[in-house]
């Protein structure tokens, strides 16, 4: 009887979205904060789909040495490239994963070679859309039964699927187009994006000493910031999020995702 209780428990639980940025996986020990940080929102009784980016600055590295090795004019097969850059989100999630499961969570990470892959894009090289229709299909058919199960479930960020099984990559701020693609298809209450700020601040806190965190900004006001040195969401990212979507940045040195940081409202 307990086990019925528990799973209909979780299954009330609200549906939270968290995306960790490379910063706040970027070694060891952070990857282990962020994986408290998840068990903290499971005791709650939240049912959690997590978003990985490549560790710390995985993607950059990966990058540089494709175009070291392979001279640019012959690097017309951007397909390789998209395969390579996957690499650095397909293998956090393996250890995001491994590392939940040794806090004895139940879990499962996805990946664009399983069948049920639920990330389908266009066709477009190092810079590929989503195709919301089949993505939000496949998420409700593979991804929420799980949530429901009371399963983690561990998606790559950036990385996509054509219809025909290639590899592709969503380009700058593809983790968070995965984040919010997700969330738009489980109707997730909140996307947090864990990065390594308290959250957008009025100004380049490495520049200004009397920079402040902004509490809560609209998406117009957000778009307006985004032209300047701010790192945070990309222009593209924001198109897939909806206008009922609660999204709010945090800072990872807490270990907490109920920590306050920035609401894009």
């Amino acid at each position: 009887g307990l086990v019925v209780e528990e799973n209909q428990n979780n299954a009330c639980g609200s549906i939270l979205v968290v995306k960790f940025g490379g910063s706040s996986l970027a070694n060891g020990e952070k990857i282990s904060n962020a994986v408290k940080a998840v068990l903290k929102e499971l005791d709650k009784g939240s049912r959690i789909a997590v978003v990985v980016s490549a560790m710390g600055k995985t993607t950059d590295l990966l990058l540089e040495t494709i175009k070291e090795a392979v001279n640019c004019e012959k690097m017309a097969c951007s397909a390789d490239v998209d395969d390579i850059l996957a690499m650095g989100e397909r293998t956090s999630a393996r250890i995001f994963s491994a590392a939940l499961k040794a806090n004895g969570v139940k879990c499962r990470y996805f990946d664009p070679a399983d069948p049920d892959w639920p990330i389908i894009t266009s066709d477009v090289p190092m810079n590929a859309d989503p195709i919301l229709e089949i993505c939000e299909e496949k998420i409700c058919k593979h991804i929420l039964p799980l949530l429901n199960e009371g399963v983690v479930v561990v998606v790559p960020g950036f990385v996509g699927k054509t219809l025909d099984g290639k590899i592709t990559t969503m380009g700058r701020g593809g983790s968070d187009i995965t984040a919010f693609v997700l969330a738009r298809a489980l109707k997730a209450k909140q996307v947090i994006l864990v990065t390594d700020v308290d959250g957008i601040m009025t100004a380049d806190p490495k520049l200004v000493k009397s920079a402040r965190k902004i509490p809560q900004i609209d998406v117009n006001s957000l778009i307006g910031l985004a032209g300047s040195s701010q790192k945070f969401l990309q222009k593209k990212a924001l198109r897939y999020k909806e206008d009922w979507m609660d999204v709010k940045i945090i800072n990872h040195a807490y270990c907490d995702l109920n920590v306050e940081g920035t609401v894009i409202k």
